[in-house]
C-alpha cells in the first residue's frame, strides 16, 4: 500500500526531516507506525509562504536524494509529494534529470536543476503569483540543503553560498535572528558540523515562524 498522501505532504514540508536518505524513508517508518485500521490524520492548513518553503525543501531533498543514489521507488514516492505541493501552489514540477551512473555527472545535473533550471522556473512562477517573499523562501529552503551538500570550510564555494543566504533570507521578509547565526556560520569558517547545525536550527525556527505567521 502507498504511502497515504497525507503524510507525504506533511513530509515534502519538511517536518523534522535532517538528510535525502532520511527523507526518502521517512514514508515507509510513519507506515510502520500506525495500525492498518487507523484512519490518517487530517493535514493542517498551510498557508501559501509555508508551502513555497515546503516545496523547496521538498524539491530539493528528493532531487538530491535521486542523484545519491537513492532507491528509485523512494525517490517517485517522495517526488509525488513534490508533486502535490507545486499543484497547491497552481504549478508543475519537471521530471527529476535522467541519471547517467557518473555520480559527478548526475550530481552536477541535479545542481542545474535546482538552482538554475527548474527551480529558477518554479521561483520565477511564485513571485509572479505571490510575491517575491515566497519565491524567496523557495530558494531559501534550496539553498541550505545545497550548502548542506557543498560547504566546506574556507572554500571559494563558501561566499557565493552565504551571500545566497542572505539575499534570499533577507528577500523573505525573515527576522534576521532566524538566519543571521548561520550567516556568520559561514563567515567564519565554521566547522561543517557546525554548520549543517545551524542549518537544522534554521529550518525549525522557520517552519515555527511561518506557522505563527499564518492566518
Amino acid at each position: 500500500m502507498p504511502a497515504s498522501p497525507r503524510f507525504t505532504l506533511l513530509l515534502a514540508l519538511g517536518l523534522g526531516i535532517g538528510s535525502p536518505l532520511e527523507a526518502l524513508a521517512a514514508p515507509l517508518a510513519i507506515r510502520r507506525t500506525l495500525a492498518p485500521q487507523e484512519p490518517a490524520p487530517a493535514p493542517p492548513a498551510f498557508s501559501k509562504r509555508e508551502l513555497a518553503w515546503g516545496l523547496g525543501h521538498a524539491l530539493s531533498l528528493t532531487a538530491l536524494g535521486h542523484a545519491a543514489g537513492a532507491p528509485e521507488k523512494s525517490v517517485t514516492g517522495m517526488f509525488g509529494g513534490v508533486a502535490a505541493l507545486a499543484d497547491a501552489l497552481g504549478t508543475t514540477v519537471a521530471p527529476l534529470p535522467k541519471k547517467t551512473g557518473d555520480s559527478a555527472r548526475d550530481s552536477a545535473a541535479v545542481l542545474g536543476y535546482l538552482l538554475r533550471g527548474t527551480g529558477r522556473s518554479i521561483a520565477r512562477f511564485l513571485e509572479e503569483t505571490y510575491g517575491a517573499d515566497h519565491a524567496a523562501l523557495f530558494e531559501l529552503a534550496i539553498k541550505t540543503q545545497v550548502l548542506n551538500l557543498l560547504y566546506e570550510p574556507g572554500k571559494s564555494a563558501s561566499p557565493g553560498l552565504r551571500q545566497g543566504i542572505h539575499d534570499s533570507a533577507t528577500r523573505a521578509g525573515l527576522p534576521k535572528d532566524l538566519w543571521q547565526p548561520l550567516y556568520d556560520r559561514i563567515s567564519t569558517g565554521a566547522s561543517l558540523k557546525d554548520v549543517q547545525g545551524e542549518i537544522g536550527r534554521l529550518r525549525t525556527a522557520v517552519r515555527g515562524y511561518l506557522a505563527e505567521a499564518a492566518p
